[in-house]
């Protein structure tokens, strides 16, 4: 959810009834203290919803104007109250990290000289907030049955006003809901006449997933000519799609000309997906594109989805199963399902690549969706055993955070929080290496990204990535991801096989992406 705070800069907002919200016993009326222009005060007002559990307000995140990196949050001095958290949860497993919990007559003082954005967390123990900000104030209920997030803009000296709905009627919502499909709609079928124009064996496909899965997204858009988003926007949780919401989005999927949905992902609402787009258009079929590993099936939500994808594909619900994790089709096939591999890809022209000329700069990216699997705590202790080596980086969990600062490494860039896609790539094309040395994967996006931006890659052994090239599996393959002296081995091997290898490596990547285009076709054939 975003929201502007540029209405504040027209006047003081019109009061709001408080009838509806309980106060805290500890709660008291809070004095406006006079502020500087680029001082932002976030106060908890200890009123809670009839509905709600508490009175907390969680800042999650704060970005300057202009600030490609957000502010540490636990930089920040506490002088008026409030508790630093770590690991903060958004949704059913999404982790934002880091964030300050104001108690009620708690406060924070913020200074954001060319305005910025803050993220606030919503759930059912979040209650009422006073901002202030260049002289104004407005009160926001946080109060939200399912845990989100909501984004608040603020204008900065010289930004003109702007409307802002801070909590729009629902009506309002749908039909603005509707308008956007209506016009994402337009825009995909004009992708598939084009399609259709060239003889694609794509033109009567279409692969929806979940923006919010950042990996599962990007391997999708490479994967299909012809992509849907839902829910639409980034930030949306599919757990917050109302029945109403899927029903919104089956009209606009079920009139496509189309035969086939590739269901890309497997969250639980992609079931009544179907059942929507079936009572529209029954001659539609349905795909299922499985992005998990074995290993997940060890956690809970991903056994509870699995478990219901299963009974789905027994039940005819969906006519064939595709997965990311080379092997795991036989796993899908015992079971009586029509299972096939596909292969991810990051498709580009190898004569547009251009080499990395960094030598000292390594990055690592990380989603912050897990840290069992994606362990950075070992290549963070590798990189301390390397003179001269500097770190950029997001998606760091407050532990790889306080890691970072313990062994002194040089890292003047890097967010707790994971980048925006383009902003990543633009920060990965700075670096010399890129290091992902991961516990188990599928087949990971972010080396194939790597690569496909001219930097090489470091990767755990658990996929199939140069599996089938002796020589780019000694340079790029970490045999013992648990070793940060082997890794830190490995780092100095590759930096200093760079840029001799890159050839070799635009050749693999050549033929390992006709593969990819094959695999793709099975799936849909």
């Amino acid at each position: 959810m975003k929201t502007w705070f540029a209405r504040l800069l027209r006047g003081p907002p019109p009061s709001r009834p408080t009838a509806n919200r309980e106060a805290d016993p500890v709660a008291a009326p809070l004095a406006m203290p006079a502020t500087r222009p680029d001082l932002l005060i976030i106060q908890a007002l200890g009123q809670r919803h009839p509905s709600g559990r508490g009175g907390e307000v969680i800042l999650v995140n704060l970005l300057p104007r202009n600030a490609e990196w957000p502010i540490a949050l636990d930089t920040i001095p506490l002088t008026d109250g409030g508790e630093r958290m770590t690991d903060v949860l958004v949704g059913t497993h999404e982790q934002v990290g880091a964030g300050i919990k104001l108690g009620p007559n708690e406060s924070l003082a913020l200074t954001l000289r060319e305005g910025g954005s803050i993220r606030l967390l919503t759930h059912p123990w979040s209650g009422a907030v006073r901002l202030m900000w260049q002289g104004r104030e407005q009160e926001i209920d946080l109060y939200a049955a399912k845990t989100a997030t909501i984004d608040i803009d603020l204008p900065g000296p010289a930004e003109a006003a702007t409307t802002t709905i801070l909590r729009p009627d629902p009506k309002v919502a749908q039909a603005a809901l509707e308008a956007t499909l209506e016009g994402l709609g337009s825009a995909l079928r004009l992708t598939l006449e084009r399609l259709s124009a060239s003889g694609s064996t794509h033109s009567r496909v279409v692969a929806v997933s979940t923006p919010r899965w950042r990996g599962v997204t990007a391997a999708t858009t490479a994967l299909f000519q012809a992509t849907f988003p839902m829910p639409y926007g980034i930030e949306g949780h599919p757990d917050d799609l109302t029945d109403q919401d899927i029903e919104s989005y089956a009209r606009v999927l079920a009139v496509l000309p189309i035969d086939q949905i590739v269901i890309s992902g497997g969250d639980r609402f992609f079931l009544k997906l179907i059942d929507a787009v079936e009572a529209i258009n029954p001659r539609i079929t349905f795909t299922l594109l499985w992005h998990s590993s074995y290993l997940q099936i060890g956690e809970p939500h991903d056994l509870a989805l699995l478990t219901l994808w299963l009974d789905a594909a027994r039940d005819r619900r969906i006519r064939r199963i595709g997965v990311v994790k080379r092997g795991m089709e036989a796993f899908f096939q015992r079971f009586g399902i029509d299972a096939v591999f596909v292969q991810n890809a990051v498709p580009f022209t190898a004569s547009d690549v251009v080499p990395t000329r960094n030598t000292q700069r390594v990055g690592l990216w990380l989603s912050g969706s897990s840290e069992y699997r994606k362990v950075p705590y070992n290549t963070l202790c590798a990189l301390s055993l390397i003179d001269g080596i500097e770190l950029t980086g997001s998606g760091f969990d407050p532990r790889a955070m306080m890691l970072a600062r313990e062994l002194r490494l040089r890292a003047p860039e890097i967010s707790p929080t994971p980048l925006p896609h383009a902003m990543m790539l633009r920060h990965m094309r700075r670096t010399a290496l890129t290091l992902y040395v991961t516990v188990s994967e599928c087949m990971p996006m972010v080396p194939l990204e790597s690569i496909a931006a001219g930097v090489p890659c470091l990767i755990g052994p658990s996929c199939h990535l140069f599996a089938d090239d002796p020589v780019l599996r000694e340079l790029y393959v970490v045999e013992r991801p648990g070793s940060p002296d082997h890794i830190a081995g490995r780092i100095r091997e590759a930096l200093k096989a760079w840029p001799a290898s890159f050839d070799p490596l635009m050749r693999y990547m050549a033929d390992y992406n006709r593969t990819s285009v094959e695999t793709v076709d099975r799936l849909i054939a």
